[in-house]
């Protein structure tokens, strides 16, 4: 009787082709706390339910899984994967959403890769779900440090506009506090992971209309500022009425700050549409392009501001009464440039923070730029009961 043929044992589990696979699902070989830096990925219920019904077939990889309390996989997404992600390329999007799941091995007399059979069709699984998890994985990995801060950011922005509530017209001030309130509704979604490919494509598209509204609306309080400046340059300052001139002199200078926090405001709402839209996997560069303009925007804000201050400031000694002693008028002229240095120190920090803020949002896309040239490359902790415990990033 001739001897039973050796039963080869599956080693992977990959989608795509078997020489280079777009995802390899393979046992992690070391315990994840050997790793020197990795991160944990917040998923929420559903995108992990979703990628379970993957993983589930992940235990056919380890002999007496159900005597483990949990097993640690390694999962690798090609860099076609995380181009693709990082290009918005949809055709491999569809791709993934009908995948085929392969059970592999390492011949380990040639070592070569041999493929045992489609897991897809000895188990029913759903192909569609399958893709849409790897879909919503990946975008949650590639998004996440986008989102990062993004609740401090847009609780930063409420209070802005809170200041600036009593100061705009009610069309202009509508129009921002929408604009806020949809990305604050787009962030959550994003965050919670809760979103398809086709509401991708819609948040994309809303968020390139905010941000071209509100480069609108910077153009128009540009010109109010324009105006608040000229208005306080060309005051009156000399002659009788010394308290009248400088409460005169306050409230445009009042008029001016109000003006310019409106104007940080709403670059505040166009810097978070930028830093949301690179949550997404869409076109990263066109992202890049973008907020590389907005920082040109922002820094030319900055270099006004000085000019704008150092005209002020050189204007207050021409307050005089006519017939004030010198110690009175240098009272109510010190009196101005405390508020204007008071002023001024708050808006130069408001441009700051924005500033600080894109040059993140750079760092963070050429970071994603470099990654997606590369695999990604996560751990997945699955319970014996198929329930993911855990997913974390390999950095």
């Amino acid at each position: 009787m001739p001897p039973s043929p050796e039963v080869v044992e599956p080693t992977n589990l990959i989608i795509g082709d078997s020489a280079e696979p777009l995802v390899d699902i393979t046992v992690l070989k070391y315990p994840l706390s050997e790793l020197e830096k990795y991160e944990n990925i917040e998923l929420n219920d559903d995108l992990k339910n979703k990628f379970a019904g993957l993983m589930r077939h992940a235990p056919n990889l380890v002999k007496n899984v159900s005597d483990m309390a949990s097993v640690q996989y390694l999962v690798k997404f090609s860099p076609e994967v995380m181009e693709g992600f990082s290009n918005g390329n949809t055709k491999l999007m569809k791709t993934l959403e009908d995948p085929l799941l392969k059970a592999v091995a390492v011949d380990s007399s040639t070592n070569q890769i041999v493929e045992l059979g489609c897991v897809e069709k000895m188990s029913g699984l759903n192909v569609a779900t399958a893709g849409l998890a790897i879909w919503g994985l990946t975008a949650a990995v590639t998004g996440q440090k986008f989102l990062s801060d993004i609740n401090r950011k847009l609780g930063n922005i409420e209070r802005g506009l809170e200041d600036i509530k009593n100061y705009l017209d009610d069309v202009t001030l509508g129009k921002i506090y929408g604009n806020y309130n949809y990305l604050r509704e787009v962030a959550g979604h994003i965050s919670g992971r809760a979103f398809t490919e086709r509401d991708c494509n819609i948040f994309y598209n809303q968020i390139e209309s905010i941000s071209r509204e509100s480069s609108q609306i910077i153009e128009t309080i540009n010109m109010q500022i324009m105006r608040k400046f000229e208005k306080i340059q060309n005051q009156k300052l000399k002659g009788i009425g010394l308290k009248k001139h400088s409460e005169d002199m306050k409230k445009n200078i009042n008029d001016f700050e109000n003006c310019v926090y409106s104007y940080d405001a709403v670059l505040s709402v166009k810097n978070a549409a930028g830093r949301i839209k690179c949550a997404l996997p869409v076109n990263r560069k066109i992202a890049e392009d973008r907020i590389k303009g907005l920082e040109y925007i922002a820094q030319k804000h900055k270099n006004d501001l000085y000019v704008f201050e150092t005209k002020i400031k050189a204007n207050i000694p021409n307050l005089q009464g006519f017939f004030s002693a010198s110690e009175t008028n240098e009272e109510f002229q010190q009196e101005l440039l405390n508020d204007l240095k008071k002023m001024f120190g708050k808006l130069h920090n408001k441009i700051d923070e924005t500033l600080d803020s894109l040059i993140k949002t750079k760092k963070i896309l050429e970071e994603k730029v470099n990654e997606s040239k590369e695999s990604l490359q996560l751990i997945v902790t699955l319970k014996n009961d198929g329930t993911i415990d855990g997913v974390n990033k390999i950095k």
